[in-house]
């Protein structure tokens, strides 16, 4: 099950000799942003960027208006980008709920959890409409910290006991699946991301550094943090590691929403001037990892603006889904094995397998 409608995800494997031989990974994009965006004013750009995607919207939205703000040299206060940060990390927490949820409890065979779904959808909802109303007075702020306290609660809740999908992983032996090689995991720079972007149209429908993709999955991203020596040395590597890792960054973003929450009551409302530049990158963290707009524009118009989700990293052509997948014994239960390792790495399109021979 996913989240955004219009796209797809497609996972082709062909297999030889009982081994995968080849991975084909293919991603059908809903829409191109560039063309959609460009030629208009920055006002219409602002407006259009969050309605365009239905599941990180608001992450689009906030990306795409940090590079608006460089580009023409708009100034902005520090509540306002706490503000942004909450409402990201918040849509964030919505994303975790649906994809632990019920994402992997409809791969585990265990019912759906609508109910806390439907009650983070709403607090996401009364904190987008407290942050619009205001928050620099003390009604706004405790509109949101209510809103935020919420989320938090519905995210302890779902990830205090470990999903059932990681037992089912267990008891079917699919432990260490995909576990035998992975991308090389380096940190994630922003301001390099931008820069590619700007150099490269190209860069944003397969982005690479230094001649390969990153890995930005929940596995890649919480490399080097307590809870990734928690994950490997519980799990491994393999398709039950990406799992726990999922699931440590979903628990993870009970702090984080609580720490930004702190950080937008002690913000003030100063503007912070700034220069135009003409073209800037802005970017925005969502629950796959981090978005990056990259914009050329002027006050009459927007000429370029390119962007890099962290679904272009994960499903790369040349990825983690191929370099882990690549050379695994071929089973009888490999198509159901690699659904699995799909949802550890939390696709934002619908999604297929397909397992043919070479």
């Amino acid at each position: 099950m996913s989240q955004e409608s219009g796209g797809s995800i497609a996972v082709t494997l062909k297999r030889a000799v009982g081994r995968v031989a080849d991975v084909n990974v293919m991603i059908r994009r809903p829409l191109r942003v560039g063309p959609l965006l460009s030629g208009r004013t920055p006002h219409e750009v602002a407006r259009l960027a969050p309605l365009l995607f239905p599941i990180c919207g608001v992450a689009h939205g906030v990306a795409c208006a940090r590079a608006l703000d460089g580009a023409l040299g708009r100034a902005s206060s520090p509540m306002d980008e706490a503000a942004r940060d909450l409402a990201c990390l918040a849509e964030a927490a919505v994303s975790h709920v649906w994809q632990l949820g019920l994402s992997w409890s409809e791969a585990a065979g265990v019912p759906e959890d609508l109910v806390r779904l439907r009650s983070a959808r709403q607090a996401l909802s009364a904190l987008q409409r407290a942050i619009r109303e205001g928050i620099d007075g003390a009604g706004g702020l405790a509109s949101v910290a209510s809103a935020v306290t919420t989320l938090g609660d519905i995210l302890d809740e779902l990830t205090s006991v470990e999903p059932t999908l990681l037992r089912v992983v267990r008891d079917a032996d699919r432990a260490a699946f995909g576990a035998g090689a992975s991308l090389e995991i380096r940190p994630f720079d922003v301001r390099t991301a931008g820069v590619l972007l700007a150099a490269d149209a190209g860069f944003a429908e397969s982005p690479e550094v230094l001649g390969m993709p990153m890995d930005l999955s929940a596995f890649g991203r919480i490399h080097g943090t307590p809870a990734a020596h928690c994950v490997a040395e519980a799990s491994g590597p393999g398709l039950l590691g990406r799992l726990a890792a999922r699931w440590a960054d979903a628990r993870a973003g009970m702090l984080r929403l609580a720490e930004a929450l702190q950080a937008l009551e002690r913000a003030d409302t100063a503007l912070k001037s700034r220069a135009p530049v003409g073209a800037s990158a802005g970017s925005a963290e969502t629950a796959r990892g981090p978005l990056v707009y990259w914009v050329r524009a002027s006050e009459a118009k927007v000429d370029d603006v390119r962007v890099v989700a962290p679904t272009d990293w994960t499903f790369h052509t040349h990825g983690a889904v191929r370099t882990a997948l690549l050379g695994v014994e071929a089973t009888d239960t490999l198509a159901r094995d690699v659904g699995w390792f799909v949802l550890a790495l939390d696709p934002c399109f619908p999604w297929t397998v397909a397992v043919r021979d070479a």
